[in-house]
């Protein structure tokens, strides 16, 4: 990949909102001042790292294609990402260069350049009543706990109150909104979907952990690209992803993922740089048959 497109990542896609594209900084809107500094230190350890086959027959997904799609990440992050998604290439149905471009272009918007795994709530006043319908129904309330001139956002209010009685919350009092916020590589939302999530991982992936009890473990990389996956499987948008790299392809899956969202655009621009420029490229062979 060029400088120039390397660039573009950093530069030119809009930020990550959870809901739509606001005036907020919010999930990876920050200024990112250290992006080519970090680009030019994956170049070094990881560029020229071997790209040998796993078993199956797929390519590794490595940190340093991550650090093309998320500049401004940390190296540790991106490396606990990289080795789950590997692993789940198959499983996950991740396994074409289509399927790759449309789930990473998703990803990528969900979760900003930074691929945070844990929402960022750091939104101005005029950002929280344009996202969050209790901010536009209170809006001195978003002015006091939203991001000026004056004070830093509060992002612990900001939760308990816009996702309050929602997805299986309890209200303001119950702190549900600050604790079960946004989390993971498709930023799981809402006390309901963590205890729905605990079953469908236990069923996917075979290993039992109750999220509800645990929702912090889904800011963990396994866990952050597991939820996604299973978000990804269980609503059948590998198949839609299959109908290639089109905007129409784009729009039908962006509107399972997040239907209301202003981001539709957004997210079709991160597909089409995926694809155009290769950077999860490579089909998947079909695991050999012993004997064949």
């Amino acid at each position: 990949m060029t400088a120039t497109a390397l660039r573009a990542y950093a530069d030119t896609a809009p930020s990550g909102a959870p809901r739509a594209t606001a005036p907020a900084l919010g999930r990876g809107g920050q200024a990112a001042p250290r992006g080519a500094l970090h680009l030019a230190a994956l170049a070094g350890p990881l560029q020229g790292a071997a790209r040998t086959l796993d078993p199956h027959g797929c390519g590794p997904i490595t940190a340093a294609d991550l650090g093309k799609l998320f500049p401004d990440a940390p190296l540790r992050r991106l490396d606990g990402l990289a080795a789950e998604l590997t692993a789940r290439q198959l499983t996950g149905k991740i396994d074409t260069p289509a399927r790759r471009a449309h789930f990473f272009g998703q990803v990528r918007q969900e979760v900003g350049s930074d691929g945070r795994l844990d929402e960022n709530l750091n939104y101005s006043p005029a950002g929280l009543k344009a996202l969050f319908s209790y901010f536009a129904k209170h809006p001195a309330e978003a002015e006091l706990y939203g991001r000026t001139d004056k004070h830093p956002a509060n992002p612990e209010a900001i939760a308990n109150r816009a996702y309050a009685n929602r997805n299986g919350n309890g209200d303001v009092a119950s702190g549900d909104g600050w604790l079960f916020r946004g989390r993971g590589l498709k930023q799981l939302t809402g006390r309901a979907n963590y205890r729905a999530f605990t079953q469908t991982h236990a069923r996917l992936f075979g290993e039992r952990i109750d999220f509800e009890k645990h929702p912090e473990k889904l800011s963990e990389p396994p866990y952050a690209v597991r939820s996604a996956l299973a978000f990804w499987l269980d609503n059948g948008l590998p198949a839609k992803a299959d109908a290639g790299i089109t905007r129409a392809a784009a729009n039908s899956i962006t509107a399972v993922v997040n239907f209301h969202t202003d981001s539709y655009a957004a997210r079709w621009g991160h597909v089409q740089r995926i694809a155009r420029d290769g950077l999860f490229g490579g089909e998947c062979a079909a695991p050999r048959v012993a004997g064949k």
